[in-house]
């Protein structure tokens, strides 16, 4: 059967017309590249996140979605590795791991990236205290969640040779045998005994909420609130709005001797323990407000501080 002259071409027309569109198609892709500049040298446990820059560049030809463009975008995470690369999100721990993800290191809330288009972001970066001194690679990278489909998937990394050095006497989280006995820290003396908590009429709590200050917010069924802030402070704010206040009792507490070095690995585990379980009830903010709060604070200042901010956190009800 023959076809005609027009239907012939079109049928000859196609596969080309169609290549042109496909190859227009994979052109138009972002391409996200990322550069990271920071320091050659720090201690195990610093915080090196103003040292740390992370610039995102998009050499690709269409837009990167960000996080906050309303869908699934790309982030960047920032890690600490001698051998492993991550595949995919690095994962936090207040410990050091190989390709551990530094506190604070991540960058969840990004902007669209227009083509061409490069942007720097804050990124927080603490290294884990019981690190072991070492050369490492100090690596930032874009979209380990591989939300965004790019031109080239594999130039989303970049690292920097960066080495550790420790000044404490023990590796924190680790056993440290010693000939003496463990030294028992003296008791403090007597102190007047803490405030009870303010009264909610033995209401059921109904809610509670974390605020960016560290506040902590108990809401009850009849309408009255209670916050605790982390110094101390109570407030309760009755169904009428009437505002009730406890403020803590400050004083003095004797000079504690310093731990010994079989003892300092120990003290600053538990410390960072209890750090992170605070880090699991607050947003990023919330821990930053908290550890400007915590600032100037003695060692044995900042345990008995982390112990009463858990007790608030991890409370059901308010008595």
């Amino acid at each position: 059967m023959l076809i005609g002259t027009r239907t012939a071409l079109r049928l000859m027309l196609a596969p080309a017309a169609l290549l042109v569109a496909t190859a227009t198609l994979a052109a138009a892709q972002p391409d996200l590249l990322i550069r990271l500049d920071g320091p050659a040298q720090a201690e195990a446990g610093a915080d090196i996140s103003e040292q740390v820059t992370v610039t995102v560049h998009n050499a690709g030809s269409a837009t990167a979605s960000g996080t906050l463009g309303g869908g699934a975008g790309f982030m960047i995470d920032l890690f600490l590795s001698r051998t492993q690369i991550p595949a995919g999100f690095a994962v936090f721990s207040a410990n050091y791991s190989d390709g551990v993800l530094l506190r604070g290191g991540r960058v969840s809330n990004t902007r669209n990236l227009l083509a061409g288009q490069a942007i720097a972001y804050p990124i927080g970066g603490t290294i884990p205290t019981d690190t072991p001194a070492g050369t490492y690679r100090l690596c930032a990278s874009v979209d380990p969640g591989g939300r965004v489909t790019e031109a080239n998937e594999g130039n989303n990394l970049d690292c920097r040779t960066l080495r550790i050095t420790r000044s404490g006497h023990a590796l924190v989280g680790q056993y440290v045998p010693t000939s003496t006995p463990p030294i028992l820290l003296p008791a403090p003396p007597s102190q007047p005994a803490r405030p009870p908590d303010l009264p909610t009429s033995g209401c059921q709590q109904v809610g509670r909420n974390v605020r960016d200050d560290g506040v902590v917010e108990f809401y009850y069924a009849d309408g009255s609130i209670v916050r605790h802030f982390p110094g101390g402070r109570i407030e309760r704010v009755a169904p009428d709005g009437k505002l009730s206040v406890l403020e803590p009792l400050n004083s003095p507490t004797p000079t504690l001797p310093q731990l010994s070095s079989g003892l300092a690995g120990w003290g600053q585990g538990l410390s960072t323990s209890l750090l992170s379980v605070i880090e699991n009830y607050f947003t990023a903010a919330q821990m930053q407000s908290y550890l400007t709060s915590e600032s100037g604070l003695t060692f044995y200042q900042k345990i008995d501080k982390r112990l009463r901010v858990i007790s608030v956190l991890t409370r059901e009800t308010v008595k």
